[in-house]
Parts: structure tokens; sequence; C-alpha cells
């Protein structure tokens, strides 16, 4: 706990002393950072999950401006809908772990999740967080060169969803920046019906080398648990790209890099 807040109090006092920087970055002209900018990208990218989820609460706004003031190349984050159908930034099933509510996002509107605390959890000093809208965080990130893993959570068959999230990060001008991902492979295939031009990422537990073929994508979310060389090597013969998910070590980084990862997600994007 004492390194949690350590590690706290340092990334805020550094993303406030960087917070002027912020304010001018956001100042450029927008059509460089809204339009210009794409998720095509070269070197080996390091993904943060979650934000920078190892020294703040999961899926904050805190999380993310942590991420940011590191200069992580992507924030990784997770997408569902609440019962009036507002997208926001959430991960499990029910939100038990990280606000001690039993209850599913879908079964609450936005007012009644904005009175619930999603940092207390993590650490006292985060008490007071609120689940961001997907919007809230695009907008963070749009004045910055981050680029955003969307993933879309199995939230089953709700109809608006997939067009829910593209016209949000439409409103955003985030679009090009995006990676629209899921475990589900029919939300990425309503996600090209709706814009054939969004780059989509199939996230799998599967180490199966003819992926390209069964499951065409941009990209894929491979497990470390199941990622292997030859895995990989099929996606690139493919021409697409392949991130590994979720290394939190050092060794665990450079078997993924020496693999021909093109990046990594993890917990800990400042190591």
């Amino acid at each position: 706990a004492q390194r949690l807040q350590a590690e706290a109090d340092a990334a805020a006092e550094n993303a406030g002393a960087a917070s002027g920087d912020m304010g001018a970055e956001q100042g450029k002209d927008k059509e460089y950072f809204e339009e210009a900018q794409t998720v095509e990208n070269t070197g080996f990218q390091i993904i943060a999950h979650r934000g920078y989820s190892d020294v703040f609460p999961e899926n904050t706004l805190a999380a993310f401006r942590g991420a940011l003031d590191i200069g992580t190349d992507y924030i990784e984050l997770d997408v569902q809908l609440t019962k009036d159908g507002q997208a926001v930034v959430s991960h499990d099933d029910t939100l038990l772990r990280t606000t001690g509510v039993d209850a599913r996002i879908c079964d609450l509107t936005y007012a009644e999740l904005q009175e619930l605390d999603a940092g207390g959890w993590f650490n006292a000093s985060f008490a007071g967080e609120k689940i961001p809208t997907l919007r809230e965080v695009l907008d963070l990130i749009r004045g910055t060169d981050c680029k955003v893993y969307l993933e879309l959570k199995d939230i089953g068959e709700v109809a608006g969803f997939e067009e829910t999230i593209v016209e949000t990060a439409e409103a955003c001008h985030m679009t090009g920046r995006c990676l629209f991902a899921s475990f589900q492979y029919r939300y990425l295939e309503r996600l090209r019906e709706l814009n054939p031009d969004l780059k989509i990422l199939y996230n799998t537990t599967s180490g199966r080398t003819d992926l390209p073929e069964v499951f065409p994508a941009d990209y894929y979310g491979l497990s470390i648990e199941t990622a292997r060389a030859d895995t990989i090597e099929a996606i690139h013969q493919a021409g697409k790209r392949a991130f590994v998910w979720t290394a939190n070590t050092p060794a665990q980084m450079k078997n993924m890099q020496a693999a021909g990862a093109d990046g990594i997600v993890t917990n800990r994007p400042g190591l």
C-alpha cells in the first residue's frame, strides 16, 4: 500500500507539472490530432491495460491520465452500456470488485453509476473516482499522441451497442485512432458493416495459426498463455499485426518481443 501511494503521489506530481504542457498540446492544430493520426504505427507498442492500472484504479480517469503522463503508445479500455444506453468504461460483469455494489452496469442508469465510488477499493487516496463515460475518456486522450485499444465487452445482444460506440468515436473525432476490439467476433462484423474503414482487433485465447483465415481482422489480441511465435508469424504473413496480453514482468515483455509480437498489453506501462 505504501509503494502504491508513493508511486501514485509521484505520478500525480508529474501530471501536475505537465499540465501546462498538456494544455498547450491540446491547443495544437486539431486536424493533426483528430484526422491525420491513425492507429498505424511502427515499433514495439506499449499498451496500458485499463490505463496505468498498477498504480491507479483501473478504467478511471486517474488511470488514463497516469498512462498519458508516461507517454504510453496505447490505452486499453473496456466499454459497456448502462440501462439508459450510455457508453461507460468498466471491465467486470458486475460492479462488486471495483465499487462494492453487486449490480450489473446494464441494470443501472448513468446517474445511478455516478453515485458509486470506483477508486476507494484500490487505495483510499482515490476515493471518489467515478466510472467515466467513453466520451470523457476519448476527449481526454484526443489532444495527445496516444491511441486507443477499445474493447467492446460481451453484453449480449443489445440493440444499438455497436452503433453507440461508433457514434461516440466519431463525435470525438477519434475513429481513426481507435482499434475496435472484442472477443465477440459478431460485434466486429457489425462494426465493419457500420464503417468498413474501421480498424478491428480480434481478442482470442486461441493460439491457432489460421486466425487470419477464420477470423479476418486487422489486428489480433493474443493471450500470453497461448501466444506462440508460429501464431504471430502466421498473422504477419497475412499482413496483420499481433498484440499480446497481459505481460507484467520484464521477462514476459522481452519474451513476447522476441516471439515477434508487435506490442504488449500491460498493467505496468512505466517499466
